[in-house]
């Protein structure tokens, strides 16, 4: 009898644990605008137009980035020298490499808030400006406290798009960033790793010869695509986290 109690108590926290990661998953997959009412997914033409577009602004801004490069490349390795224009080229794929996947995650994040303003992207660059100015100081000092600093503001995005308390103009960005990162800083570091380092060095290692898209059109689509994925998904997942780490700080979403 004692066996058999424990057996059956065995098997209520077997269903208890995949009762709460169905509910995890079912309200993730409900955050970023899938309906699930079969086992089919559905998406709404606003949603779908939206996911187009945006993979339009990465297929831009990817051949965008490895024309500049192709360019400083051959410049650099004129055998006259480089030019002192050179830098211009040089400083404008340093503002693309760093505005472009800004532009990007705003238009996908901001699709999912009902209500939303041209001058939100406005305060968005504002605070991640904050952000790295803040980040950089910080790094003059040691590198490891640059990086937490760095960890801290990545949820600035989500704070500046999501948060009720800053909507209303009742907290401060990297403050409230940095509060909720306290909150979930291990999922946001492993996230921050495997979206940000593992991934990327993966893609780039086994196709990085596929992305010029004017010599390799099919495959090079087919690879940003592949980006493309994995920038929605680590989005998606960022933001889950964030979701349930604002709870704890007395904040709501504004969606």
């Amino acid at each position: 009898m004692l066996k058999l109690g424990e057996n059956f108590g065995n098997l209520k926290a077997v269903e208890h644990l995949t009762q709460s990661i169905y509910f995890d998953v079912t309200s993730f997959i409900q955050l970023t605008s899938v309906n699930v009412k079969t086992t089919r997914f559905s998406l709404t033409p606003k949603h779908i137009s939206t996911l187009i577009i945006g993979f339009l602004m990465l297929v831009l801004y990817q051949f965008l980035d490895l024309s500049l490069t192709s360019i400083l490349e051959k410049l650099f390795r004129s055998s006259d020298g480089a030019p002192p224009w050179v830098w211009g080229i040089a400083l404008v794929s340093v503002v693309l490499n760093i505005l472009a996947p800004l532009v990007i995650a705003f238009w996908l994040l901001n699709s999912l808030r009902a209500k939303s303003a041209p001058a939100d992207f406005e305060f968005l660059l504002i605070e991640n400006l904050r952000a790295w100015g803040s980040t950089f100081l910080w790094s003059l000092l040691l590198i490891l406290p640059g990086l937490y600093k760095w960890l801290s503001y990545s949820l600035v995005p989500y704070v500046v798009l999501f948060s009720k308390k800053y909507s209303e103009g009742q907290a401060d960005a990297l403050e409230l960033s940095t509060l909720v990162f306290k909150k979930c800083g291990f999922k946001i570091l492993l996230l921050v790793l495997f979206f940000g380092l593992v991934l990327p060095l993966v893609l780039t290692t086994g196709f990085d010869g596929y992305r010029k898209i004017w010599l390799t059109p099919v495959a090079s689509l087919l690879v940003s695509l592949l980006d493309y994925l994995v920038l929605i998904l680590g989005l998606g997942l960022n933001l889950y986290v964030f979701k349930n780490a604002i709870r704890e700080v007395n904040d709501e979403l504004t969606f």
